[in-house]
């Protein structure tokens, strides 16, 4: 048993699992490219260490041989992830260096861009900020291109004209993004083209900082980071909003970088950049599968184009703004990662190198979500029906060989991705998109193109909440079966001792417990904040008060409302504040606010609007969390 008393002879590989991993988090910095190797090579050595163990700890039962393979599957694939962050490349420095030789130049020497904004049922809601930020891009040398593939929007056409961009609308829908794009490039003339989504705004420098990295003539394509302005499903759902980063920092802050490093940065989808000629040479975007993105990327790097990822905070966007969309989006990505393996251009194709087929085959969409899903069956089938995976796992063994590994594990996680990982949250965050993502894998393995495409819900076609009925069915039910086996057996043995397995099935089982009312909260769609892309800013602006005017700070905006307080601290109501470039903007307070004002939309020109857009996201002023606050973070929890 686990001694109290922590016994060197008993618990030496717990008490250095503590010590080392005390000393990664506080002693380690992770720019340092040896501790990276230390801290991925520590995990993978006690990874084997388990296995070992583990290959002469299991009955002879399917049930045991089958949670044995989902364990080495899932472990060979947090292998793979672990030697990607080894490496870790940010290339900013070059991209300064690149910005100030192309500034340096006569502005007719630029290389040409199209900005093609490929469209399909937004609204205009969404698309008149995404046309007027890419028409505003500050670069002398562009062309702008809506490409719609929606049905009867004349609406659409005007509004592109209006921003003084070119609109193109096909009647063959064939191969959805991927046609779409493919068509528009027929139109196109430019050295490089970038793919904007449709709910993307760009900031004015975001040609001007990625177009010199194509300076290095082997650079074939250059991705640059997804941000939102408005907070994810899972910010909102945990009720975490102002604590916890979105999702997607863990890719974009630290798994892009590292993919770059080793040479396997991929296209994205939309804030890419490339090489004209070299994609329609190659044969356009590839349309065989529905992440037209990675098969892209693939291609590129089977004719030895480099592709790079610049991480800067170039363009902002709308997170999935409900489950269902969040939902539709992870089963696409799934499939369409799934379906390369089924193709000749995918990672089991010829011209790829070992490294890029490892890095590139989707095992992350497949490895670990059975083995989350099982997990938390393990206790309930235990007490109910006296059956365990690991039939010698006592509370010694489990702290010599087991809890190292959880240690060391949560421990690296939290090192490589201290601002965005929250270990709990983050395996329950997990399993539910498991959960969906699961029958999806398994479907797309064996029929891999007979689904079609589906666009995640934007703007007004994602106001709609529907809650995610399969994860809370499966948080009760799950709950419900291993309360039961706890209450008639688990809590209530007097003799933890009669069975080795006990006492750690009834911890296994209080963590059970704690992970199904998690995911019954996320399941529920509670939907955003209202007014969501409001910006904070700090700055002192001229408001007029009657006749007077008065200097005050402007404390957070959006398109709406406007956050306004008087430097001398006098409360007034105020009916027009003043903005460089724009104007002045008309204002209302809100009733029985003294701070916050109305935006008069409908008092201002046309030309205001785009500009009071354009000024918002200019990449000056943010609304995303950067970084968990752990001291909120415990607090909302408590």
């Amino acid at each position: 048993m686990f001694s109290p008393s922590l016994d060197l002879t008993q618990n030496l590989a717990f008490i250095l699992s503590l010590a080392y991993s005390a000393t990664l988090l506080i002693f380690l910095k992770r720019e340092w490219g040896l501790a990276r190797l230390i801290a991925s090579s520590v995990f993978i050595l006690i990874s084997l260490r388990y296995f070992a163990w583990r290959a002469t700890n299991f009955e002879g039962s399917y049930y045991s041989m089958w949670f044995f393979a989902l364990e080495l599957l899932a472990t060979v694939e947090n292998i793979i992830f672990t030697i990607l962050l080894v490496k870790h490349r940010d290339n900013s420095t070059v991209a300064d260096e690149q910005q100030k030789l192309l500034e340096a130049s006569p502005p007719e020497t630029w290389p040409s861009v199209d900005i093609l904004i490929p469209t399909y049922n937004e609204g205009e809601e969404v698309l008149e900020a995404t046309i007027a930020t890419a028409t505003h891009v500050d670069y002398p040398n562009k062309t702008v291109w809506v490409c719609d593939d929606g049905k009867d929007r004349d609406w659409l056409k005007s509004l592109a004209e209006r921003h003084g961009a070119n609109y193109i609308n096909r009647s063959d829908r064939s191969h959805a993004k991927a046609g779409n794009i493919n068509n528009a490039l027929k139109f196109c003339k430019g050295d490089l083209f970038a793919v904007i989504d449709a709910d993307f705004c760009l900031t004015p420098i975001f040609l001007r900082r990625v177009v010199g990295l194509f300076n290095d003539p082997t650079v074939g394509m250059v991705q640059i980071p997804h941000h939102f302005f408005n907070r994810d499903v899972l910010q909102v759902n945990s009720g975490m909003e102002d604590s916890i980063p979105d999702e997607q920092r863990l890719f974009f802050n630290h798994l892009a970088p590292a993919r770059d490093a080793w040479e396997v940065a991929f296209c994205c989808g939309s804030l890419s950049i490339a090489k004209r000629q070299v994609v329609v040479e190659s044969g356009g975007i590839p349309t065989e599968s529905i992440t037209e993105d990675i098969l892209t990327s693939m291609v590129l790097l089977r004719k030895n184009w480099k592709t790079r990822f610049l991480n800067e905070r170039l363009a902002v966007g709308l997170a999935a703004e409900n489950l269902e969309g969040h939902i539709v989006q992870r089963k696409r990505w799934c499939r369409g990662a799934l379906q390369t393996l089924f193709l000749p251009s995918g990672p089991l194709g010829p011209g790829l190198t070992l490294k890029q087929r490892v890095f590139f085959l989707p095992t992350s969409w497949i490895a670990p979500h059975p083995l989350r899903i099982f997990m938390l069956l393990v206790p309930g089938i235990y007490f109910l029906f006296d059956v365990a995976p690991y039939p010698a796992l006592d509370l010694a063994a489990f702290a010599d060989i087991v809890a190292p590994l959880i240690i060391i594990t949560v421990s690296t996680m939290v090192w490589y991705f201290r601002e965005c990982y929250i270990p709990f949250l983050s395996f329950t965050s997990q399993l539910q998109q498991g959960l969906h993502i699961l029958p999806t894998a398994i479907a797309t393995l064996f029929n891999p193109f007979e689904v079609e495409f589906k666009v995640t819900p934007k703007g007004k076609a994602a106001k709609k909440r529907s809650n995610d009925t399969r994860t809370m069915l499966f948080g009760i039910i799950v709950g419900v079966f291993t309360t039961a086996g706890m209450v008639t057996k688990g809590v209530f043995w007097p003799d933890y001792s009669s069975s080795a397995f006990n006492l750690v099935a009834t911890l296994w089982g209080a963590f059970t417990l704690l992970a199904c009312g998690l995911l019954i909260l996320l399941s529920i769609d509670r939907g955003g904040k209202e007014e969501q892309e409001v910006f904070n800013i700090e700055m002192t602006l001229v408001a007029r008060s009657s006749a007077d005017l008065n200097a005050v700070k402007l404390t957070a905006m959006s398109n709406a409302v406007a956050e306004i307080e008087s430097v001398d601290g006098v409360s007034r109501t105020f009916d027009a504040l003043q903005i460089d470039g724009i104007g002045w903007v008309p204002i209302k307070p809100v009733e029985g606010s003294t701070t916050r004002h109305t935006i008069e939309r409908s008092e201002l020109s046309t030309e205001q609007k785009d500009m009071l857009t354009c000024f918002l996201y200019s990449g000056k002023f943010e609304t995303e969390i950067r970084e968990t606050d752990w001291r909120a973070l415990v607090k909302g929890v408590l």
